[in-house]
Parts: C-alpha cells; structure tokens; sequence
C-alpha cells in the first residue's frame, strides 16, 4: 500500500504532464474529496498508507481530470452563495460572477415586500435556490428546456432544504397567464466564433445547450425583450447576466417603452456583466 506522501506527487506530475494549469492543487482536491476530508488534512496524515479500492478510485478521478474534465464535475458539487449546489455534465458549473448577479438583485429586492421570483435557463438551479434561502418568503419558481438540467436543480432544492417550483419550458412559456415580481437570468450568451474559440475544458464538456446564444449571442436577450413584460408585474425587476462584449447591443434590445431603468453593471474584473432594467410602470 502506498502512502499519501508517495501517490500525491505522482498525481500531480500526472497531470502535468497533460497539461492542467494546477496539477498540485487539483491532485490534493481529488484525493481529499476520496478521503472525505478537507485538503489541508492531508498534510497531517501524510504517512497513512491507502487503502487499494481508494488508490483505484482516486486514479480514476486523475484520470477524468487528465481528459480536461473540470474539476468541479468530478467532485460533483460546488459553494455557491451560502448553497452546496450538486453539479452533473448536464448543467453549468456555477461562477463567480454569478454569485455577483444574485448579491446585488438581493440589494435591490431586500426592502421589497416578497412576491413571484422565477429563475428562468436555471441549470443547476444555483440562482433561484440560493435566493430562495435568502429570502424564504418569496415564491420562487425555477425553469429549463432541459429535462435532465431540471433534475439536477429539483436534487439541489432539496439538498439545499428549500421549497421552489420546478417547471419545464421554453423561456416563459411555463409561466402563461402568470407574473412575477422579479424575473432573474443567466442564459446562454455565447456566440457561435466565440464558441469556436472556447477553452477546451468548457467547450467540450459543459451542456453546448447552456452556452451558445445564436450566431451572435444575442438571442435569448431579444426573445425576452420582446416576451417577458407581459409576464413581469409593473416595476418589476429584470436581472440577467451577460458577455463582457455585449453591452452596447443590449441596451439596444431593452430600448422598449415596455422597460425603464435599464443598465448595465461591471463585474469584479471591471467587465460589464449585469443588466438590470424595470417594467414600465404604464
């Protein structure tokens, strides 16, 4: 049996051989997550020796993480926002800027009195559940075309012990004949030459579905500027998440009587990220 001291450093060179930006840290990640402990524990159990069926796992996981598989889907879960979010390849890896999105339309609704929430092209489900914890009196609904995203986001509902409503759909149209006081998004943005130019480790392994927005990025943003004020109560909040370059273009699609406020946001990198605009109150 091989100690932790020994199989460590062969883990890592592995991976550095293939190419992975941090072979020592992803190596510690995977062999941590196979012990059940935290990645400094190692470290003070340095000399314990291995079980066999626990080196044949951990290499296993080595072995996905040489492919490029990222991280965080064989770990198969990730932090997010106070929430322990369960990830599959059928779902986005949730990311910081995300986490950015959800704090400042916390800042806006805080005051509010709670109402219809609906996180719409929800993946994972991070955004809708972890405002659900948030704020536990709103009425949050999370939805997706996908069907096997829709199941990760149910399992991360109730592993995050919230109660949200899970509907399958197109967009809105889960939600005919109903309207909501604060509508939040992060849907596929990517244009099609962007896609092309993806790191490998996204393109190749997050959902294609989840990513790619039309041959410029654009479209989901003008399907809702064209669709969602029907189905957004006066001053409701519209909260979305965007590519760095699409601010211009944005603004454009929102200049609509049917929207007021509208701007855009930047990130902590200094890139415009977050668009928020208001229902007309007309």
């Amino acid at each position: 049996m091989k100690a932790i001291q020994e199989i460590l450093p062969l883990a890592a060179d592995f991976l550095k051989k293939k190419g992975i930006v941090r072979p020592k840290r992803d190596a510690e990640e995977l062999l941590a997550a196979q012990l059940g402990c935290k990645r400094i524990d190692l470290y003070m159990k340095f000399e314990c020796p291995l079980e066999e069926d626990e080196i044949v796992a951990f290499r296993e996981k080595i072995k996905r993480r040489s492919t490029g598989e990222p991280l965080d889907y064989i770990l198969g879960e990730k932090e997010f926002y106070n929430c322990r979010i369960s990830l599959t390849r059928a779902v986005l890896i949730p990311r910081p800027e995300t986490e950015i999105l959800l704090e400042r339309i916390c800042q806006r609704v805080e005051l509010t009195l709670p109402g219809d929430a609906w996180d719409i092209c929800t993946g994972s489900g991070c955004l809708g559940i972890a405002f659900k914890k948030r704020f536990p009196t709103w009425d949050v609904a999370l939805s997706d075309l996908s069907s096997e995203a829709l199941a990760v986001a149910k399992d991360n509902a109730a592993k995050n012990n919230v109660e949200v409503n899970c509907l399958q759909g197109d967009l809105l149209a889960p939600f005919h004949g109903k309207k909501a006081q604060l509508l939040m998004a992060n849907p596929p943005y990517i244009s099609e030459m962007e896609f092309a130019n993806l790191d490998h480790e996204v393109r190749l392994f997050e959902p294609e579905q989840a990513l790619k927005g039309g041959v410029d990025g654009l479209d989901f943003y003008r399907r809702l500027a064209a669709e969602a004020a029907p189905h957004l109560l006066p001053g409701a909040l519209l909260s979305l998440e965007i590519g760095a370059s699409q601010k211009e273009e944005v603004l454009k699609i929102f200049n609509h009587p049917s929207w007021q406020g509208a701007h855009i946001e930047k990130d902590w990198a200094g890139h415009d990220r977050f668009f928020f605009c208001y229902r007309n109150l007309a």
